[in-house]
């Protein structure tokens, strides 16, 4: 996948697939108005956040995961983010899998130019779009005994706007 691209995806994931992780751990299950106490499980005030472990031939993602899961917990304040040796829980994060498909496309069969001025060669196809889609998984752990208080897996799918060389 070509720098740009991977930039650009990098971004949507940043913005995107971990304000979906954090909310649905620091949120609950139910949407609720006004200004409702949020807890941790097990009412935890501290928790660390080691870098996220990737399963997926896409190089340093995980670093931009583990970073925007700790930033969406510093906003929420529901529990501050320390190093491993002081907390009493850890957040483990796991991304399972991440697919690229491309998704709109431009074909030509002849030499043309059309009214927006793209001119392709002849039997080009050029991909407008691209749809990812990205399969995670987080874990709240008690340090004390190991044991799992939550576990979840998350899919998400965005799609952003290939480069185009103008």
């Amino acid at each position: 996948m070509p720098v740009i691209q991977t930039f650009k995806f990098i971004l949507w994931l940043r913005l995107g697939v971990l304000a979906i992780f954090a909310s649905a751990l620091l949120g609950g299950c139910a949407y609720h108005f006004g200004y409702e106490e949020r807890d941790m499980p097990d009412g935890f005030k501290t928790v660390a956040i080691p870098v996220f472990k990737n399963k997926t031939q896409e190089v340093s993602i995980e670093r931009f995961f583990t970073d925007e899961l700790i930033k969406q917990f510093n906003r929420s304040q529901v529990a501050k983010v320390v190093e491993k040796a002081e907390a009493p829980a850890v957040i483990e994060g796991v991304i399972d899998s991440i697919a690229y498909r491309p998704g709109g496309q431009v074909v030509s069969e002849k030499d043309t130019v059309d009214a927006k001025s793209l001119s392709l060669p002849k039997n080009t196809v050029l991909t407008t779009e691209y749809r990812v889609t990205l399969r995670s998984t987080l874990t709240l752990r008690r340090k004390a005994d190991q044991k799992i208080l939550w576990k979840s897996s998350f899919d998400s799918e965005g799609v952003y706007t290939a480069p185009q060389v103008g």
